[in-house]
């Protein structure tokens, strides 16, 4: 099966509208320095106000200590969390030991070392463009090609300037196991348009459903 990530969520309407039009998962940022920042208290709300069954919620956290990143999970209710920082495979295993679903994302600016990939023994990979000053998410593409491998028997969320326009191709293009959105459905920095929303998650689906997507 693949999914659908809408992540980047601050407020209960976007984080409804998401789950309502068919979102996989729900992600939430706890990196401070990004306009998508959410405070646990906040994050906490979100997740008691969206219990949609088929949802699940991801927190994204860059280079915090295991211990602190499980704390939060387990106090704010996330299924899952994905590691967007520097941290190490121990990391991975520490919190998937713990029961939590664990994305690791790597940062692509050439082609990808898929022995890094396999030193993480993640539920799944998200692979997004490199920028030196963008930890946490880039909102850029980068050349699909380059991955080559990475999306053979592994589960892949594909991610960085995804679009309406651009999501259909990203799909036929990179097969991935699942797509991850943030800025390209935003009216504004942390809120959603419901219409590209909406949107997007037909789209995608729709390429997912013609099987140009990885079987989960």
């Amino acid at each position: 099966m693949s999914v659908i990530k809408i992540c980047g969520l601050t407020h209960i309407e976007d984080a409804t509208l998401s789950a309502e039009c068919g979102a996989d998962l729900l992600g939430l940022i706890f990196h401070r320095p990004s306009p998508r920042f959410v405070d646990p208290e906040e994050a906490a709300a979100l997740v008691r106000a969206v219990r949609a069954p088929s949802v699940r919620w991801i927190g994204v956290f860059v280079d915090e200590e295991p211990d602190d990143v499980l704390r939060a999970a387990r106090t704010i209710g996330l299924h899952g969390v994905q590691l967007h920082g520097s941290e190490r495979p121990s990391a991975v295993d520490r919190l998937r030991g713990e029961g939590l679903f664990v994305i690791k994302a790597h940062c692509v600016s050439g082609s990808v070392d898929l022995a890094r990939l396999d030193a993480f023994e993640a539920d799944a990979h998200l692979l997004d463009a490199y920028a030196a000053e963008a930890a946490g998410g880039t909102g850029r593409t980068f050349d699909w090609s380059l991955a080559g491998d990475a999306f053979v028997d592994r589960r892949v969320l594909l991610a960085g300037g995804l679009t309406l326009g651009n999501v259909a191709g990203a799909i036929r293009a990179a097969r991935p196991w699942g797509v991850d959105v943030s800025s390209g459905v935003e009216a504004a920095p942390g809120r959603k348009d419901g219409e590209k929303v909406r949107r997007f998650i037909a789209a995608a689906r729709a390429a997912f459903d013609r099987g140009e997507g990885q079987d989960g």
